[in-house]
């Protein structure tokens, strides 16, 4: 999949319009984590404009010798930017800005915008380089008290991935500076960004039309396959976690984020849980106790699916509440939901056993295989049969990402 209608810029307020170059006023954005539970993170590493940075790491799609020297200027003002927004000590620059989070100034080259999250590993922020296409993402090591393995992990593991739904990585390495007066090293990486995530654009632009829906359905089903086929559990599918890239002419879904990735023998000493809450499959609860698997993120892609059919929105489905915030969703609470929803003034209930031959009841409960797409009915109803599959309560019950390929593959031959 590849080509598709690409979504007009959002404002805050939620019209849909492009911005000309006007300077905004604009209020720090970039905050610490007050996530309940949760130790606040500190970020007390000072970093000097020339202080020492190693680059360990330079994707060969991106690898020149002009990138690395912008990097060297550029990875110590990202630190400093960071550092003195939380500590509430930045007064940025103007800057012009097309978003309702602006771009701020940190050089004559480099402009940093945050994206209002502070990671239990790392801070993350977007940006980009004049007389470069496209926006990066950046994480940068936050806290002297966490090893330099837990931020590159994530590093690690997009070297050795390449597929056209995996996000790349441009660059990572180390970064010198000090804290207390004690000489130390972070970690950062920079990986591509998107336009837009799928949460905002379901949020802000309608998705709902066969092409549109199917596209990003086709291109989440193949980078989630390419991760199992590796070996390789994602852990934090949500709609925030795909994203819009455009690549050599093409624009294309892409699965990003995976700080929260395991291999598959590391899930199985791993204490867990990861991930946020709200898509946790019930087996990945710290209650329950149970190895992650595959069949974990094929829970989390269900979400996505029933989202893209245009049945419900993002915030009827993707609670904000602090109940599932704690829990997650049981599996009755999502029958209930989706059970309620209609096509052409028929339930649910009825297209599962016209479309499968099975009730309601017997189709989300048992491990029975996905109908081939059906030309003759609704396709928001096939998809969301196929979401209801992915949530079943026994993960053995649920579809592989190879099942679901080639059920995507009868709906695009028709």
């Amino acid at each position: 999949m590849g080509t598709g209608v690409t979504p007009p810029v959002v404002t805050s307020s939620g019209s849909q319009k492009t911005v000309p170059g006007s300077t905004v006023t604009v209020q720090k954005d970039i905050k610490p984590s007050t996530a309940q539970g949760k130790k606040q993170t500190t970020f007390n590493f000072k970093v000097e404009e020339d202080a020492s940075v190693s680059i360990l790491y330079m994707g060969k799609a991106h690898a020149s010798e002009k990138l690395e020297r912008r990097l060297k200027q550029d990875v110590p003002l990202l630190f400093r930017g960071v550092q003195e927004a939380l500590n509430g000590g930045w007064n940025p620059p103007r800057i012009l800005s097309t978003s309702n989070r602006p771009f701020y100034k940190l050089s004559r080259q480099l402009m940093l915008k945050s994206t209002g999250h502070q990671g239990a590993f790392s801070h993350t922020c977007l940006g980009r380089w004049k007389g470069e296409p496209g926006k990066v993402f950046l994480k940068l090591q936050n806290d002297k008290e966490v090893s330099a393995e837990q931020v590159t992990a994530e590093s690690l593991l997009l070297q050795k991935l390449q597929h056209p739904n995996i996000v790349s990585l441009i660059a990572s390495g180390t970064c010198e500076g000090l804290v207390e007066g004690r000489k130390e090293s972070r970690s950062w990486m920079i990986e591509e960004s998107g336009e837009k995530d799928l949460y905002q654009t379901l949020e802000n632009y309608d998705l709902s039309n066969l092409q549109s829906a199917f596209e990003c359905v086709s291109d989440c089903v193949d980078g989630i396959a390419y991760l199992h086929k590796n070996r390789i559990l994602h852990n934090d599918l949500k709609p925030d976690n795909i994203v819009w890239c455009k690549r050599a002419g093409y624009v294309r879904w892409v699965i990003a984020d995976l700080g929260a990735a395991l291999t598959v023998d590391d899930a199985q000493t791993d204490q867990g849980p990861r991930g946020t809450y709200a898509y946790l499959a019930p087996e990945a609860l710290p209650e329950v106790g149970q190895k992650l698997s595959y069949a974990s993120d094929i829970w989390s892609l269900g979400f996505i699916l029933a989202a893209l059919t245009g049945q419900v929105t993002p915030r009827d489905l993707f609670a904000d509440d602090e109940k599932h915030q704690r829990r997650g969703y049981t599996v009755p609470e999502l029958h209930g939901i989706w059970r309620k929803i209609t096509g052409d003034g028929k339930p649910l209930e009825e297209y599962c056993l016209s479309i499968t031959g099975k009730s309601f009841d017997r189709y989300v409960s048992a491990k029975v295989p996905l109908t081939d797409y059906r030309a003759d009915q609704p396709w928001q109803m096939q998809l969301l049969l196929v979401a209801l599959a992915c949530v079943r309560e026994k993960p053995e019950d649920r579809p592989t990402a190879k099942e679901l390929q080639a059920w995507r593959d009868t709906a695009l031959a028709k």
